[in-house]
């Protein structure tokens, strides 16, 4: 071992300290960087959702089987965080549906973020609008429950909001 006058002495004390320092300062980082948008995400009723899946996937398959369309139309009036979501619904040949009603459920992709809101008829036939918080912006998916009275419609649409 080098005397306390020598070049190496200091060396290993410092190298090893160092060590330590870089993997706490790691460790805190990914510490930080984990928890940085809420933690984990936990979906909210997850067994029941995986029960009314099979159920939820039947009736999206049989909303295709309609033919009917929705579009999702550029967003309006984003005032005060609160955006208006305007759809066109039309049946297999373009033609707009009336007499509808519905909901809109949006979930923001990657966290448990969700909003849900009424559909409303617009004074356009076929066109539906809806007013929803969309905070923070980035990629949702809008799940659409439409019915006539007599049959039901779903379908999901995905859109990134800027």
């Amino acid at each position: 071992m080098p005397a306390p006058n020598e070049k190496g002495y200091y060396r290993w004390p410092i190298f090893i300290i160092a060590l330590l320092v870089i993997t706490m300062i790691g460790s805190i980082s990914v510490l930080f960087i984990a928890n940085y948008d809420g933690g984990a995400k936990v979906v909210d009723n997850y067994y029941k959702k995986a029960l009314d899946f099979d159920k939820s996937s039947a009736l999206i398959h049989e909303s295709k089987k309609l033919g009917w369309q929705v579009k999702l139309l550029p967003i309006q009036d984003t005032t005060a965080q609160v955006s208006t979501l305007a759809f066109m619904i039309t049946d297999r040949d373009g033609n707009p549906l009336q007499n509808l009603s519905g909901k809109l459920k949006a979930e923001r992709v990657g966290t448990t973020i969700k909003a849900e809101a009424s559909l409303t008829t617009d004074i356009q036939p076929g066109r539906m609008t809806a007013k929803l918080k969309l905070v923070p912006k980035g990629l949702w998916d809008f799940t659409i429950l439409l019915s006539n009275g007599q049959q039901e419609f779903k379908q999901v649409v995905r859109q990134e909001i800027l």
